[in-house]
């Protein structure tokens, strides 16, 4: 009989992108997993849908519909069970449409996270959080590493992962609470989110319509595929550390910049079309560059981001066509 058989993890945000993988993961590894998401109804829903139907055919999987802004429903669901292992990766995504709708992304992002630590108070199970290489904002000293400053945040959305580190490492601190932040890199890969430019790319090209680059598709991004981030997750799960009092952070990224405009042409070269592009300047909450310094990620697990972006995009391209 597996031993993880018999253990429970909370799954927050489990039918979104990253979610749904990572619980497939651990359901594969014998974990139980309950899974919560609000199932927000936006452009990506009926992927949601779909993700939520995939994990439900599956043993070991509970969904609970929970929204993390509901206190006191949080607070219920940690009466009612015992974890030994809590994901949060439920939030607002996304950087443009946060200036548009900051309350939510606030309320989200940090009164949400806020309420998963609290309702946490008690059984102090050890967390592991996605935050996001936002953080770093308008620094320029590339690649970014886990020591340097994220106190000049260019979104709300940037802003609103920045606050969730400190209340994380507030709650880590002064109340004993084993808390990971785990800073993701511009991820891709199968059943992505409608709104992530490598979806948008696809769709537009694959259907013979425009797409929109910014700086002429100059700005530098750490590429890195959904299966390495899950990976990588995982990896740090085991060894997640048992002192009483403990904040850490790590950067998971391939370690690389390739142009906006690269990944552009090998989406081209998988779908065999040609991209009609339009050309805009970028606005203010846009990162010039990003890049990862995995060094701290690969002395703790011996593991760092591998599949290339020509690998990944070939992944994404099998499905996006699987999948009309």
């Amino acid at each position: 009989m597996n031993p993880n058989f018999s253990k429970k993890i909370l799954l927050t945000g489990v039918a979104g992108f990253i979610g749904h993988h990572l619980a497939i993961k651990y359901l594969k590894e014998g974990y139980h997993v309950l899974g919560i998401d609000n199932l927000r109804n936006d452009d990506s829903h009926d992927f949601k849908s779909q993700r939520l139907i995939d994990l439900q055919s599956k043993d070991n999987f509970t969904f609970e519909h929970i929204d993390i802004r509901d206190k006191e429903v949080v607070s219920d669901l940690f009466q009612r069970h015992t974890f030994e292992l809590i994901l949060h990766l439920a939030a607002r995504t996304g950087v443009r449409e946060s200036s548009e709708q900051y309350a939510d992304y606030l309320n989200t992002n940090v009164n949400g996270t806020c309420h998963i630590f609290d309702a946490n108070l008690k059984q102090k199970a050890p967390i592991i959080f996605a935050s996001s290489s936002s953080v770093y904002g308008d620094n320029h000293t590339i690649p970014f590493s886990e020591d340097q400053k994220i106190a000049s945040p260019l979104s709300v959305y940037a802003a609103s992962k920045a606050s969730a580190e400190l209340l994380a490492y507030h709650y880590a601190k002064n109340f004993g609470m084993p808390i990971t932040a785990l800073r993701f890199f511009t991820v891709y890969g199968p059943w992505c989110r409608k709104d992530m430019a490598v979806y948008k790319f696809f769709k537009a090209i694959q259907e013979g319509k425009e797409i929109t680059l910014f700086d002429e598709g100059q700005l530098l991004r750490d590429f890195t595929y959904v299966g390495d981030i899950v990976e990588s997750i995982f990896l740090l799960s085991t060894i997640t550390p048992k002192e009483t009092s403990r904040f850490g952070v790590y950067n998971i990224g391939k370690g690389e910049q390739a142009k906006v405009i690269d990944l552009v042409h090998i989406i081209e070269a998988a779908l065999g079309k040609k991209a009609i592009i339009v050309n805009k300047q970028k606005v203010g909450e846009d990162m010039d560059a990003t890049q990862a310094n995995v060094d701290q990620l690969f002395e703790k697990i011996q593991f760092k981001p591998a599949t290339t972006l020509n690998e990944g995009i070939l992944k994404t391209r099998d499905w996006f066509l699987s999948n009309g």
